[in-house]
């Protein structure tokens, strides 16, 4: 990270699957792409829809969001991180849940908290 940024300024750089990161000194947020397959793995969360906005991630099991953890783990999906957008939707935790259940291609906005990464 530039140390001249200032505090909230967010700094984006390219990831190794062709997403991207932002980080700043209050949050860092990632984005993933998963691929399911008819019969396959599944994702392989559980979250917690409570909040309403976000998906609040409550447990990791084996499954997609695993493998992707084990093949990036400069961009590890941990419990307690927020999803914040599945396929572009945004701000309404039932229907990112429904695009999660029923996409085969899914972009997830994954977003953390400074004190969870270094």
């Amino acid at each position: 990270m530039n140390s001249e940024a200032p505090m909230n300024e967010d700094i984006a750089k390219g990831s190794p699957a062709g997403g991207t990161e932002k980080k700043s000194k209050k949050y860092r947020e990632f984005t993933i792409e998963l691929h399911k397959r008819e019969g396959g793995i599944r994702l392989g969360i559980d979250v917690d829809l409570n909040e309403g906005s976000y998906l609040w991630v409550d447990k990791i099991r084996e499954g997609l969001v695993h493998s992707w953890n084990q093949e990036y783990p400069d961009m590890e999906v941990k419990v307690n991180d927020y999803v914040m957008a599945v396929n572009g939707i945004r701000g309404n935790a039932h229907h990112m849940a429904e695009a999660c259940k029923n996409s085969d291609k899914l972009e997830m906005l994954i977003a953390t908290t400074a004190h969870k990464w270094r």
